[in-house]
């Protein structure tokens, strides 16, 4: 079994409490702020080219000198995934000299066919039910929402290397569907949301434990791309395309709203980014998670195997 987890993009630890007004509910107040935070964006958009360009040029440079990424005595990781593309081909020889291996994401089946032809050893077949944002890189996100019980058995049938199933899969029984349908492994996310261990802010809590199963939604509003989480005001009132700039920039932008509705214990300006099945997340220790994930993973496959044994069909061998 394998377990990922759900990550917003990269905060800032000292965000000012300033660069978002709010009234005493913890919503945002029009008036003069705006025209200064006009200015700060406009400077955050400036600050994120001249970041790309230098980061541009030293991997250019880098590249040239023909040294990888992980230089001697660096640490060298086992497994290394990701989303939202595929790296250049340079950099997967790289990791496969370095003897790392290599798992990407994929929403259809177009997309896992692209990985394994790039070289990389496994795909995670995302389906439409998962949490967080969408690693769709072929086309439009909204038109790449097949299921997690349709997406991973047709990616398995299509590609020769070894397929994770992710979406939706917060309990035991979910596991074992997607074991049956050729998934290697099952990548939860959702489920540890509740995990003592994890970071998730007391109102993101609380928003888990009151939400009904109906109330996830496909949001651009907090960063740009898209992404499903629970629905709140901010993700519906930001959700127009008008109102927002592309990914990275207004994940930057809604960064200090975010934290400071963290600070309030407001859940409506949050990215309660979940997945469909968040309902069936639980509150215990990560380890006891696993261990609970496991158990009613071999439970599912058994009782499955017992109702099988029962069916007959006329004119077939029942033995």
């Amino acid at each position: 079994m394998y377990f990922g987890v759900m990550a917003a993009a990269p905060t800032t630890k000292n965000a000012s409490r300033s660069a978002c007004r709010c009234d005493s509910a913890g919503f945002p107040v029009a008036g003069s702020h705006i025209a200064k935070r006009r200015t700060h964006l406009r400077g955050q958009v400036r600050r994120y080219h001249r970041h790309a360009s230098r980061a541009g040029a030293s991997h250019a440079l880098r590249r040239r000198r023909g040294t990888t990424p992980w230089a001697k005595g660096a640490v060298r990781p086992a497994v290394f995934s990701f989303t939202f593309g595929i790296p250049d081909a340079d950099t997967v020889d790289a990791m496969k000299r370095a003897g790392i291996f290599t798992i990407g994401t994929a929403t259809t089946v177009e997309e896992a066919r692209r990985l394994q032809s790039c070289g990389i050893d496994a795909v995670c077949a995302q389906g439409a039910e998962a949490g967080g944002h969408r690693g769709t890189f072929i086309g439009e996100p909204e038109n790449a929402l097949v299921g997690t019980l349709s997406l991973t058995p047709q990616v398995v049938d299509a590609v020769g290397i070894p397929v994770v199933a992710a979406g939706g899969i917060s309990d035991g029984r979910a596991v074992a569907a997607v074991l049956a349908l050729g998934a290697v492994a099952a990548q939860c996310g959702t489920a540890f949301l509740r995990a003592h261990e994890a970071g998730t802010a007391p109102a993101y809590r609380r928003a888990l434990e009151n939400a009904s199963e109906d109330e996830t939604m496909l949001t651009r509003a907090f960063s740009g791309r898209l992404a499903r989480g629970i629905r709140n005001r901010f993700a519906v009132e930001v959700n127009d395309p008008r109102k927002h700039a592309p990914y990275p920039y207004q994940n930057a932008l809604t960064r200090d709203l975010r934290q400071h509705a963290s600070r309030l214990g407001n859940a409506d300006m949050l990215s309660l980014w979940a997945g469909q099945s968040f309902p069936l997340a639980r509150e215990a220790s990560a380890a006891d998670i696993v261990h609970s994930l496991m158990r009613e993973a071999a439970t599912a496959a058994t009782e499955a195997a017992t109702a099988l044994s029962r069916v007959t069909l006329p004119g077939l061998d029942s033995a």
